[in-house]
């Protein structure tokens, strides 16, 4: 690399001096120092435009597992990595020998894969070294693509080894669209911790060959919706041409997710999308195999055991570090988050955590945005940590990340505001720690809310009230849309975005018209309620033109969109169920 070459030229500079007059020697000196000193300071620091060592090496030393190894792709390499690694790991140079031999370097791999658990694999001159790309389709083909980071030309991989045996296998029949069928996958079940990855296996089946292969995203997600790991490459990583995989084939996709540092230990949700390249809508799925849920197919169950007890922020957009400190055991070590949000609507934020002693007492977290002055505008009180690990499991040195909604009230001024957030334990409200600016825009117009025309008095969870609803007519046709409006009142701060369901039912109680949406079209999730708010939530349901004549229920509730789990129902303090019988509609003969 040019390090290399400024080295050795300083190093002729040297040895030609005593041929030079002495000015002579120290105005070249001096010139070559100063030509050197933004390439060599650049290596320092990581960010050389060919090397990044620095950078690269760090993210090893903190997300490195034992049992990992690292494969340079070539000799030119071993210097630097010795250089910069603090506890450099077994160490495998690839290709051996100049060509590459393919047979050879696919037996060495194998060997490196039957003896690690891992490989980082720093790409630095595989065109000199590795033209072909033997190495990456190995790797590839056999081991599961956990980390993908570039710096400056530099790139660092980790693929994660495991064998057929390790993996549990379920079959699958699931169609994505037209394009792919899901025949079965594979995944480690079995616990992992924060920071490590799982391999997911995936055995697909093409429908159409139009385009390029589709891609797949997976991701883990709680029980309140939030994403807290994810992945997204092409079927095959890239190396499968249109023209190599014909239509019927199957082909064997490895994927690796890893779970990132500060994750909190729980059960989470593997889910699949799948989307063309540029369309951002996923492709419908159907068929038998996993559950299809509303934010997608659910593969398994993945449970993180332990959290980490380092925070890598590489792969943080936005992250902003913080030296905050609480005196009820805790530190605030970074933040993310929306950078603007309209009212009536929730941002997001995410704070990273780490525990100066065990068992910290706070169990809230206190959210105020500030305003240009300094004064309260709002005020929120949230759950500090996740239900799976709240704060009295944490232990001393735990590395928490931890995301919340970021509700703005409907009634607050457009402007600009600080967020200012606090660990609120029960007889303590230390003084906030002030983070980064959001901008409030205008929300939707304030609507003047009459009475319902058909009062209701229905409580979902212990939180939102169902009070009424509006119905222009219960006497309709086939063909014809029923219009109704439902009136929500708050009663208490929800911490998650709801999906209401309303559906119309035959005798049979068969769903033969629905809408699925969160409130107000989206523009009113639940999160963003405030004790005291009323909704009025419109709803246009189609009937279709060759419904029988006869009478429908109409239905209504609330659901979680991740679990599908539905907010139980009460009545006068009377348990109801999980849905609302709301009326009942005519349906004519045409």
């Amino acid at each position: 690399g040019w390090g290399f070459a400024l080295g050795a030229r300083f190093r002729r500079l040297r040895l030609a001096a005593p041929a030079l007059g002495v000015t002579a020697s120290a105005a070249g000196l001096a010139a070559a120092l100063f030509l050197a000193y933004g390439a060599l300071h650049n290596v320092w620091i990581g960010e050389y435009i060919k090397s990044a060592y620095n950078t690269h090496v760090r993210t090893l030393d903190l997300l490195a597992q034992s049992g990992d190894a690292v494969i340079l792709d070539g000799p030119s390499q071993e210097y630097l990595y010795q250089y910069y690694a603090k506890e450099p790991l077994p160490l495998y140079t690839l290709p051996s020998t100049t060509p590459i031999d393919p047979v050879a370097t696919a037996d060495e791999l194998s060997r490196v894969a039957e003896n690690h658990r891992g490989a980082w694999v720093f790409w630095y001159a595989s065109p000199l070294y590795d033209p072909e790309d033997v190495i990456g389709r190995w790797l590839a083909g056999h081991g599961y693509l956990s980390l993908d980071v570039y710096a400056a030309n530099a790139r660092l991989q980790y693929y994660r080894f495991a064998t057929d045996a390790s993996l549990a296998h379920r079959s699958a029949d699931l169609s994505f669209g037209s394009s792919v069928v899901l025949q079965g996958y594979d995944w480690l079940d079995a616990p992992v911790v924060a920071g490590a990855s799982v391999p997911i296996d995936l055995s697909w089946r093409r429908l159409s060959t139009a385009g390029s292969p589709p891609r797949v995203a997976l991701r883990l997600v709680d029980a309140s919706g939030l994403t807290w790991a994810q992945t997204d490459q092409s079927i095959g990583d890239g190396y499968v041409a249109d023209n190599q995989w014909p239509r019927d084939a199957t082909l064997d996709d490895r994927h690796g997710l890893t779970v990132p540092t500060g994750t909190p230990p729980g059960d989470y949700s593997l889910i699949l999308n799948v989307y063309d390249a540029g369309q951002p809508r996923a492709l419908a799925a159907s068929g038998q195999g996993a559950p299809i849920t509303a934010v997608g197919v659910r593969l398994a169950t993945i449970r993180v055991s332990q959290p980490s007890r380092v925070l890598w922020t590489g792969g943080i957009a936005g992250f902003r570090p913080s030296t905050a400190s609480f005196p009820d055991g805790l530190a605030l070590l970074g933040s993310a988050g929306s950078d603007r949000v309209k009212a009536g609507e929730s941002g997001y934020l995410t704070l990273f955590w780490k525990a100066t002693t065990s068992a910290p007492p706070p169990t809230r977290l206190r959210l105020e945005l500030l305003d240009t002055l300094g004064h309260v505008a709002e005020q929120r009180d949230l759950p500090l940590a996740t239900e799976s690990y709240p704060t009295n499991r944490w232990q001393s040195g735990d590395v928490l990340r931890e995301q919340y909604l970021l509700p703005i009230d409907v009634r607050l001024a457009a402007g600009p505001y600080r967020i200012a957030v606090a660990p609120v334990g029960e007889d303590s409200v230390p003084a906030p720690a002030i983070l980064a600016s959001i901008a409030v825009q205008a929300g939707p117009a304030t609507v003047s809310v009459s009475p319902p025309q058909h009062p209701l008095s229905y409580q979902l969870g212990d939180r939102v009230s169902l009070v009424g609803y509006d119905l222009r007519s219960a006497d309709v046709r086939p063909g014809d849309s029923i219009d109704l409006t439902l009136h929500w009142s708050d009663l208490a701060p929800l911490d998650a975005d709801y999906t209401v369901f309303v559906h119309v039912l035959d005798a049979h109680e068969k769903v033969v018209a629905q809408h699925d949406q969160q409130p107000v079209g989206g523009k009113r999730p639940t999160s963003s309620w405030f004790p005291g708010d009323a909704i009025l939530d419109s709803y246009n349901l189609s009937l279709p033109a060759t419904l029988p004549a006869g009478d429908y229920t109409i239905e209504v509730g609330l659901y979680n969109p991740s679990s599908g789990q539905r907010l139980a129902v009460t009545q006068d303090g009377k348990p109801a169920g999980d849905r609302i019988i709301l009326t009942h509609v005519r349906v004519a003969d045409r």
